[in-house]
């Protein structure tokens, strides 16, 4: 019997590329090993059993042009576990009472977006002017030139639109790049722009799960996989990637016991942190791969879930102006407790934030409620809180970093790289991390 592929890592990533494999004709059989105890990665779920509820590893809100996470969902037969707007739908809370609902418009592209945008918001003049200047360089901007400036750079070659800053580019950047403007690479921030908020008014849409992630992705993807006679190692960490004689494959992985595993082929479908450390184990492999660590580093996301017996007198999702948190969404109806209202706020490039206290963290909740929702909320109306601090989100997706993005073959003829860093051209979220899965596949099929 052949040795079998291994596919390093059970996030997304990992499964899109085993339920390819699983698919296709891969000629071996499939083992899935993952080191946690469960699936899922950082779109998993669990138990927090200081609250005794169930809650997701952070929020999740999907693009309706997220085409390969809808292809995996129909695949996992979960699609109906998510309810899509019909057009971008989104409350702008901007504290003092002030607030205006942003909704797509049913017309063309850009239109769809430009006139809600103009026709809703408190644009000034300026402003204005700015929107029409910026609106004619998107569309002669070279992407490429663009792998080397920030997203604050970029706009600034626009003029100055510090309204817009805070409406638009700032809650945009952090919440689908998990980095700052003045740090973000432009490119990325324009390929979300072209392919999810500018193709269509459809496509504009959020997506907002009606289940936990585990429902949606890692349950019926372990189902699915068992049924296909792939092997599911949970639990089980691998030391080292060990080559052949001729150092241009890799012949086996060491695992945790001390155990040699043959493989015939391996997707890593690691985060550049766990890939560093693994491959150190074994530095021939490490210098072939060449890729400069030091680029990837990790930015943290902060998730507080919390329960009211009230509803919030706010239409979500919405998305909070000057404040360190940038959005609100409502949490599945279908977990939450009779006579009581979930909710997650969500804190990207949350260096600061990661690193104070639940107290700490409560009263920043409770102080920005009272700003920009109502200032009848105090502490006491929280039934349940919890504070989810995800130290390794997502990469800090910087130009250099985005320059320095591997590519799912390697020089190592047998090993294929997958995971939400790698060179996708998208941005580290659940459609990167989907793509890089199937990319990765399809490389090895190929091959």
């Amino acid at each position: 019997m052949a040795a079998p592929i291994a596919i390093l890592g059970g996030g997304l990533a990992g499964l899109s590329a085993a339920l390819e494999l699983a698919d296709g004709d891969a000629g071996a059989p499939l083992c899935l090993i993952e080191a946690a105890a469960g699936l899922g990665g950082r779109a998993r779920s669990l138990t927090a059993r200081d609250i005794d509820r169930p809650i997701d590893n952070g929020q999740h809100a999907l693009s309706a042009n997220y085409r390969h996470t809808r292809r995996m969902l129909e695949r996992l037969g979960t699609a109906n576990l998510l309810t899509f707007q019909k057009r971008l739908d989104v409350t702008y809370l901007l504290g003092m009472g002030r607030r205006f609902r942003f909704r797509a418009w049913p017309v063309p592209a850009p239109f769809h977006f430009a006139l809600a945008l103009l026709w809703s918001a408190p644009l000034s003049r300026r402003d204005r002017a700015w929107l029409r200047r910026f609106g004619l360089a998107f569309y002669r901007s070279d992407p490429e030139s663009l792998k080397f400036r920030t997203v604050r750079e970029w706009l600034r070659e626009s003029g100055e639109a510090p309204l817009l800053d805070a409406l638009l580019w700032e809650p945009l950047t952090l919440a689908t790049l998990n980095t700052p403007p003045e740090r973000a690479c432009a490119f990325l921030l324009y390929q979300v722009l072209k392919e999810a908020f500018l193709a269509s008014p459809g496509g504009s849409a959020l997506g907002i799960p009606e289940a936990m992630l585990g429902e949606l992705f890692a349950d019926p993807a372990r189902r699915i996989l068992n049924d296909r006679g792939v092997e599911i190692r949970t639990g089980t960490p691998v030391r080292e990637l060990a080559l052949d004689d001729s150092g241009t494959r890799i012949a086996a992985l060491r695992l945790r016991d001390g155990a040699m595993l043959p493989v015939s082929a391996v997707i890593a479908a690691l985060p550049p942190h766990a890939l560093q450390r693994l491959v150190a184990a074994t530095p021939a492999i490490n210098t072939v791969l060449d890729i400069p660590w030091e680029r990837f580093t990790s930015s943290p996301i902060v998730t507080l879930y919390f329960w009211l017996e009230a509803s919030l007198p706010v239409r979500t999702p919405a998305t909070l102006v000057d404040s360190p948190v940038q959005w609100i969404f409502r949490l599945p109806q279908r977990h939450q407790r009779p006579g009581e209202t979930g909710y997650s706020a969500v804190v990207s490039a949350a260096e600061r934030e990661a690193a104070l206290d639940d107290a700490a963290l409560r009263n920043l909740l409770i102080a920005e409620l009272q700003a920009r929702v109502s200032r009848q909320i105090r502490d006491a109306d929280l039934r349940a809180f919890k504070a989810v601090r995800e130290k390794r989100a997502t990469f800090l997706q910087t130009p250099e970093a985005e320059r320095a993005r591997p590519t799912a073959p390697t020089a190592i003829a047998n090993l294929f790289l997958a995971g939400d860093w790698t060179d996708t051209g998208l941005p580290a979220t659940i459609e990167g991390a989907v793509l890089s899965g199937v990319r990765a596949a399809e490389a090895l099929l190929g091959s």
